[in-house]
């Protein structure tokens, strides 16, 4: 058990598990699932999976933040909110590899997407969606777009379906209440 504050923030479901970032702590929690149905394991269970490497954790801050999985479903893409980083991370070891961007970087990233080899990154501060072409090994990659709209207000997280993107409002600056209204934003894939 621990005292440490956490917060826990996006998640994504691979064959055997799903992995959640925590953006005050350096770690992945992983939930182990039942490959054939995806239920929980019985009883629930799960795994802290302290990240090491290249990761740069930045103290009172939101650091990991967005989730996504390669291809093999062993390896995870994490954005690091505060540092603007992107990490490839081991699922069995934890280590973290920075993506190289050529000096690129991605404050504020939140949500982010794979598809096929581009990542777009959610920016909320800056209501934007960053498109990165990464390289076949995913080890690095450029920044090739900024998708923007007027339509964003503190967008936060992004998801694909057929040949359109939409991206989730949250209106931090907006105090919530039952008739606060929230917007998801549909644009072309880019």
């Amino acid at each position: 058990m621990t005292t440490q504050a956490g917060l826990i923030n996006d998640v994504i479901i691979v064959a055997d598990a799903a992995y959640v970032t925590d953006s005050l702590a350096a770690v992945l929690y992983k939930i182990p699932l039942n490959s054939e149905t995806g239920a929980l394991t019985d009883p629930p269970t799960f795994e802290v999976i302290p990240l090491s490497g290249d990761y740069e954790f930045a103290s009172g801050y939101f650091n990991t933040n967005g989730i996504e999985a390669l291809p093999d479903g062993d390896r995870l893409i994490i954005v690091n909110s505060k540092k603007g980083r992107l990490y490839i991370v081991d699922t069995a070891t934890g280590i973290a590899t920075l993506i190289d961007l050529g000096g690129g970087r991605v404050p504020d990233g939140d949500g982010i997407l794979l598809k096929g080899k581009t990542l777009y990154v959610v920016r909320n501060d800056v209501d934007a969606v960053i498109v990165v072409e990464l390289s076949p090994d995913f080890s690095s990659g450029e920044i090739v777009n900024v998708i923007s709209s007027p339509l964003f207000h503190q967008p936060t997280t992004i998801a694909v379906f057929g040949n359109a993107l939409y991206v989730v409002n949250s209106h931090y600056e907006t105090p919530p209440t039952m008739s606060t209204e929230y917007e998801v934003v549909r644009l072309p894939t880019q």
